[in-house]
Formats: C-alpha cells, structure tokens, sequence
C-alpha cells in the first residue's frame, strides 16, 4: 500500500516537472494581475501526506509522506513559476500558476483557489487530478509563525488505486 501512495506521489511531482519548454500563444497562462507577497519566491517541501479511503463512510488513513525537501517550487511575480526535483537526478521544469484569493487575513492568503500548468498537464486535460482546463488545482493558504511564512496546499479528492478517494496535503517553507 505504501508503495502505491509512493507512486502516486511520483506521479505528482512527474507531472509537475514532465514537458518542460514553450507554450504556444494560445495556450499561456494569463499573467496574475494583482501582487501576491506571501506567495512570490522560492518554497521548499516541508511535509506531504497522501491520504485515502476506500469508500465515504470510512476515515480518511494517511497512506504516503514524502520526504522533506525532495520538491522546491519557485513562483514568479508575473505567472511563471519553477519546479525542482532535489533528487539523486535533479530536474527544473518551467509552467504558469494562476490564484484567485477569496479572503485574506493581513499579508497572508486564508483562501485561495490555486492552478498549476505544465506542458505536460495540458497535454492531458481530465486525467485523473488533472483538470479538463490543464491544470492542477488547489486549496492554498499562506499562515506566518514567528515571522516565517508557511504555504499550506491541498488537492481536491480524485480516484486512486485502491482507494476510491484520495487527496494530497503539502506543508512548504520558504527556502534559503
């Protein structure tokens, strides 16, 4: 079992890093028309939990956690952002992000709606976590304890062998 949420947790971040280069006019992201201070730089994972459950009436069991530090994203001010696998074969692979922020508490995000797109995303609209607009979506919040900002995402439910629902949970920090 924890070899499948293992793969699945690959599978994310492959997704994330797959199809690396230029997207057609068409198809670029539009570029974020406020400022997003808790959110601009360069984040490190923390902690990831993979949990899912067979049917609805039973708990939700955590089933992976990934490993601290093995993913680093960098978001842009102006849309573009950068994944990092910090693994024994590294890779960087470019994409968009687009927020839409429902409520804020201060300088940090306490809701937004969260879509990351890749090449590789688009080319698979519909796929299992992957919206049919190309993106991976998420709940995102932004929390600041003792003057370090934290980014919190969580992936909506989708199927996943065995379980029938399954999500994500990500704790980032910034990184140095």
């Amino acid at each position: 079992m924890k070899k499948i949420a293992f793969y699945a947790f690959i599978l994310t971040c492959g997704l994330l890093n797959m199809g690396a280069g230029c997207a057609k006019e068409s198809e670029k992201t539009p570029e974020p028309k406020l400022e997003y201070p808790s959110l601009i730089g360069k984040w490190k994972l923390f902690v990831g939990f993979s949990f899912g459950k067979k049917s609805l009436d039973e708990p939700w069991k955590q089933v992976f956690q990934m490993k601290r530090g093995s993913v680093s994203w960098e978001f842009l001010a102006d849309g573009r952002m950068l994944s990092y696998t910090n693994t024994a074969n590294p890779e960087v692979e470019a994409g968009n992000w687009t927020l839409e922020i429902k409520n804020m508490d201060g300088k940090d995000i306490a809701l937004g709606f969260f879509k990351i797109y890749t090449p590789f995303t688009r080319a698979n609209p519909g796929s299992e976590f992957i919206e049919p607009d190309g993106s991976i979506a998420y709940h995102l919040k932004t929390v600041t304890e003792d003057g370090v900002t934290f980014l919190y995402l969580t992936t909506k439910a989708y199927e996943s062998y065995p379980y029938k629902y399954a999500y994500n949970e990500y704790r980032f920090e910034p990184e140095k």
